[in-house]
């Protein structure tokens, strides 16, 4: 069950990003129609929305997906019908915005709302449920629910009212849900208004919705559930006593302590590919069940350690290979194999199946000049099903294991026999130790900051610029003036906090700093190696400067 409401909090995020294309797209179809990339990127989606949907029972949601999916194939080769098509998406994107797809107890969230507040968390913010009571002698109960909310939204990210404010209800009681990395006080002042009876303001999290018809949940309110919060604090204490043995400066154990703080840190970020195995036989055997096929599944190097960020893809990925070989490689019976590799300073992921193999006289014959084998297989829009339905025949599917497999960095190659016995794909895994990272433009120069000492980026209010009597200047910071800095070097004239357009509150231990930024350019990954080759700030050397300055 803990495996199934997983894939389906993956499907809900796929869900939420797909919708939000999808908005984009009908809103400007015309131009969209003519741009070949983006109508490959539709493609995959609609295929990986269809794919989520048949694991998930969404029967509606995949019969439109997969006539959507061959309504682009036709549009991408010019025989389709645009109008057609629009409909289907529209109706897709009426989908996701219903009830079917992301239903929470007796609360009820779009995909996107969803997708908003999954990120949230995994940003370190919180979610919050605010439950408001008016006073009955409000007349105007509406007015005053829209008075908090604007209050709300003018600092934090207001997910949801409930009811909508766009609706003729009586708003005696009402709830918001909200992000933010502010604390619950802050949250509280923001409600400062009149006529207001009585707030409760909670954590929250899917599965605590209200129970009944929500008139005692401000007297009676579930316990939130503490499973995920309580197995991270733990981590966080033990962390703790670490830290704590190693300011007693006891030299023979510091080494033990090291690796102690270094072993939870890795159980913070990294998980064993053994969880993504479970879930893979999750959906292969529900899969081959509807199939009417019987499989067996197999799974070694359960121990090998994977990045978090990448779960999600190679869990695509694994769907999409699970389809392939129950449509194309096993007939009646056969057997999976997953197998995590490492050796020789490389980390391979291996997926076998010992059904049929390629039918390499369909691939050759179609294959163009110049491509692989690989390459042909995983070409969008190939495909050696004669017909198409809802597992097979769009030739999206290794289409989308490619694209999955580069967004990760990795490297997708193909063991097969001239015998038909069997097929391996291959997934060789990039290196894990990178780092976030943002890099912004000042002055002619693209500075990098890694991701971690960040703690907000801001539009420069220049009305917290201040400079001292010894004209060194500061950014005035939630009551507190923090150093300024242009790249690496204290701000020393005004000409650059003229051109300014951005501020980064840096913290580094126990301190904190303002570096100015004229332009917000991206966000990505780097290795350390390649971080070092970079303009980078350190923030242990601002503070050189800093000392060196007084």
């Amino acid at each position: 069950m803990e495996e199934a409401q997983k894939y389906r909090a993956q499907f809900l995020d796929i869900a939420g990003e797909i919708e939000l294309n999808l908005s984009l797209i009908l809103e400007e179809w015309d131009a969209f129609l003519r741009k070949k990339d983006e109508m490959d990127d539709l493609y995959r989606m609609i295929h990986s929305l269809k794919s989520g949907a048949a694991f998930l029972d969404m029967a509606e949601l995949e019969e439109k997906a997969h006539r959507a999916e061959g309504e682009v194939g036709a549009c991408r080769k010019g025989s389709g019908d645009g109008k057609i098509l629009f409909d289907l998406l529209s109706e897709i994107l009426d989908l996701l915005a219903e009830k079917e797809v992301a239903p929470l107890g007796n609360e009820v969230f779009t995909a996107r709302e969803t997708m908003i507040m999954d990120r949230a968390r995994k940003r370190g913010e919180s979610v919050y449920r605010i439950l408001c009571r008016i006073d009955p002698a409000e007349p105007m109960k509406k007015a005053r629910a829209f008075l908090i909310q604007n209050n709300l939204e003018y600092s934090f990210n207001v997910i949801k009212t409930v009811p909508s404010l766009d609706r003729d209800e009586d708003f005696s009681l009402f709830t918001l849900y909200l992000t933010t990395d502010e604390r619950k006080d802050a949250v509280r002042r923001a409600m400062d208004v009149d006529r207001i009876a009585e707030i409760r303001i909670e954590p929250y999290l899917p599965g605590d919705e209200e129970e009944g018809d929500g008139g005692e949940a401000l007297t009676v309110l579930h316990e939130v559930r503490r499973h995920p919060v309580s197995v991270e604090m733990d981590r966080l204490d033990e962390i703790r006593y670490y830290l704590e043995e190693m300011s007693r400066g006891d030299g023979e154990k510091l080494a033990d302590l090291v690796g102690g703080i270094n072993r939870v840190m890795t159980s913070l970020v990294y998980e064993p590919f053994r969880s993504l195995g479970t879930g893979a036989e999750l959906y292969l055997m529900k899969l081959a069940d509807r199939e009417g096929k019987r499989v067996d599944f197999e799974m070694r190097g359960g121990d090998m350690m994977l990045s978090l960020s990448w779960i999600q893809p190679l869990t695509e990925i694994f769907q999409q290979l699970i389809r392939n070989s129950l449509t194309h490689g096993i007939e009646r019976e056969g057997k999976i194999t997953l197998a995590g590799e490492e050796g020789d300073g490389r980390r391979v992921i291996r997926f076998s199946d010992n059904g049929r193999g390629l039918d390499l006289e369909k691939i050759r014959a179609a294959s163009r000049e110049g491509e692989s084998l690989l390459d042909t297989i995983c070409r969008s829009g190939f495909s050696t099903s004669p017909v198409a339905d809802t597992m097979s025949g769009r030739g999206i599917g290794l289409n989308l294991v490619r694209h999955n497999a580069e967004t990760i960095g990795a490297e997708l190659s193909l063991e097969h026999y001239e015998d038909g016995s069997g097929l391996s794909f291959l997934i060789e895994l990039p290196d894990q130790d990178v780092l976030p990272i943002l890099q912004y433009r000042i002055e002619n120069t693209i500075a990098t900051v890694p991701r971690y000492f960040i703690e907000k980026e801001l539009e420069l209010n220049k009305r917290l610029l201040k400079r001292n009597r010894r004209n060194r200047y500061f950014y005035l910071h939630e009551g507190v003036h923090l150093p300024l800095f242009e790249g690496d070097r204290p701000v020393a004239g005004l000409d650059s906090m003229r051109r300014a357009q951005f501020v980064i509150i840096l913290s580094y231990l126990t301190k904190r700093y303002a570096l100015l930024a004229d332009e917000l350019l991206l966000e990505s990954r780097v290795s350390r190696r390649e971080l070092e080759q970079l303009h980078y700030i350190d923030p242990a050397k601002l503070e050189e400067r800093v000392d060196k300055r007084r």
